[in-house]
């Protein structure tokens, strides 16, 4: 059974189907307690203030294509609070589309197009709804014009148990580039020196294995393009957290990275690679690992400190909010 110390700032609900689900109603704090067979066990639960002001819809890009194979549009959701917060509410609306025959949205937040024309897409929290508006064109791929980054000629290399992003990108009739690199296939000539994602939320990450040379190839509707990744088998001497003791307020987020340094003096960006944790996410959690490593989302006034582990070595940063 659940139970909540002070039902004036939140209850919590016993009622089968939503068993668990916590309402806020104030300011504070209340001590949230479940018991199993007579076994106990609590967390407590901080409410800050401010009611749902607005909306907005992101990215602020309105112009889509519709190509086979249909690429996927991620949209998230920021709320604006009375309080003077913002913080992302992509998995508290309800997404709809106003022309299913020009674009579908799935619960989480994606889109699909279907064909030409214009959509309106809201996101819906409440009596609270924000608009974004989508035209899509039947624009189509000019050939010859898929390229991948980064190239072979800006010599990319990782060591291994490290990974690295590429992107593919090309050109339509509409005389726009765009991003295509959820949309073509992904291979690895040598798959025991370097693995490529071909599955979302991963397309295009390669991850290092062992030392040598492998090509990554991104395939689009039978047009290729490829880049020459080099692996390299390398002792790690340390990492280090590269930004500034920093200060976030409240529903802000921010971008941490993190850089390995080698016994041979070389240094790589290893953000995606490394674990995360907070030690108080009262004041401070990670706000979606799975999409963006090492992203920070202020929580509540404090200062926590943070941790960045990879390979067995590790570094700590201190963050304040306000």
């Amino acid at each position: 059974s659940w139970v909540s110390s002070t039902p004036t700032i939140a209850t919590i609900s016993n009622t089968t189907g939503s068993q668990g689900l916590i309402s806020t109603l104030s300011d504070g704090s209340s001590t949230i307690s479940a018991s199993l067979d007579g076994v106990p066990a609590d967390t407590l639960l901080k409410v800050t203030g401010g009611n749902l002001s607005t909306i907005k819809i992101l990215p602020a890009e309105n112009t889509y294509i519709h190509i086979t194979p249909v690429i996927p549009l991620q949209l998230s959701a920021e709320g604006s609070f009375t309080n003077n917060t913002s913080r992302d509410i992509s998995s508290e609306v309800t997404w709809s589309s106003s022309d299913l025959n020009v674009a579908t949205i799935d619960p989480q937040g994606v889109v699909m197009t279907v064909g030409a024309g214009s959509t309106e897409i809201q996101a819906t929290n409440g009596t609270v709804t924000g608009t974004k508006s989508l035209t899509v064109t039947a624009a189509t791929f000019t050939p010859g014009t898929l390229t991948i980054a980064p190239a072979t000629a800006d010599s990319p290399t990782i060591a291994s148990d490290t990974s690295l992003q590429f992107t593919a990108s090309g050109e339509f009739s509409d005389i726009s580039t765009r991003d295509l690199t959820s949309a073509v296939s992904w291979s690895s000539s040598d798959d025991t020196i370097a693995k490529v994602s071909d599955a979302a939320p991963d397309k295009g990450v390669a991850n290092g294995v062992t030392a040598g040379t492998s090509t990554i190839t991104a395939d689009f509707n039978g047009k290729t393009a490829s880049s020459d990744l080099v692996v390299k088998a390398l002792t790690l001497q340390s990492i280090a957290i590269d930004n500034q003791p920093p200060s976030i307020l409240p529903g802000k987020r921010l971008q941490l990275t993190v850089t390995a340094t080698y016994t041979d003096a070389s240094t790589q960006d290893i953000t995606a690679d490394v674990d995360w944790s907070s030690a108080d996410t009262f004041v401070a959690i990670f706000h979606d690992p799975l999409k963006v490593n090492g992203e920070i989302l202020g929580v509540d006034s404090g200062s926590v400190e943070i941790t960045a582990t990879f390979g067995g070595k590790t570094d700590l940063l201190t963050v304040t909010v306000p």
